[in-house]
């Protein structure tokens, strides 16, 4: 019941979250003209994840209907928290920008979960993916290596999707902010009304 739950939330917000986002908050940030819906993307990304080893099948997701593009994004994404990846070339330069403000893994303050609290989905991610968060909306990244970093954080799987979007519609800014004490953030996406991030 929970699972399912999980995702319609997931549907519901990536779908609103996916037409907010259509008009980019920067006027040079790059639209992608993929017809291919937000929650394909993730279905299609995610078909190439193995959670019992913690890798990304580039093949299976090619296989599933990702497109390359999709597949290189969430790629880096997900190696860049922590994860492994077969059948698939990244670039380094794309990994480290994501890695680049996280810092030693030691050094992490916070906890990677998810959870249901009544009718709100909650994700918690520790500093140093809170970091890669802010990184990668800071470079423009689309729903594709959001997932791919909180997939490899939480093991959430599919609601990944629902949080991504979520972060598209509160912006780079606010999740910093939300991200600026350094122990860690949590985003929390309702049914109806916006998402918002907190501090741990």
């Amino acid at each position: 019941m929970r699972k399912k739950w999980v995702m319609s939330v997931s549907a519901v917000v990536l779908a609103t979250s996916l037409v907010l986002a259509a008009a980019p908050a920067n006027a040079g940030e790059v639209v992608s003209t993929n017809s291919t819906s937000g929650q394909e993307v993730v279905e299609h990304v995610l078909a190439g994840v193995d959670q019992s080893t913690k890798t990304f099948d580039g093949a299976a997701a090619i296989a599933a209907g990702a497109t390359q593009q999709d597949i290189d994004e969430f790629a880096a994404g997900y190696v860049a928290a922590g994860g492994s990846a077969t059948n698939v070339v990244i670039p380094q330069r794309a990994v480290d920008e994501l890695r680049g403000l996280a810092g030693d893994v030691r050094a992490c303050s916070g906890r990677n979960s998810a959870d249901i609290t009544g009718l709100q989905a909650n994700l918690y991610l520790d500093s140093c993916n809170a970091n890669r968060i802010v990184a990668a909306l800071g470079g423009g990244a689309g729903v594709a290596a959001l997932v791919g970093i909180i997939t490899a954080a939480t093991g959430v799987g599919g609601a990944a999707g629902g949080i991504a979007a979520a972060l598209l519609t509160i912006g780079t800014a606010a999740v910093a902010y939300c991200a600026a004490n350094g122990r860690g953030i949590g985003f929390h996406v309702l049914v109806v009304g916006p998402p918002w991030c907190a501090s741990q």
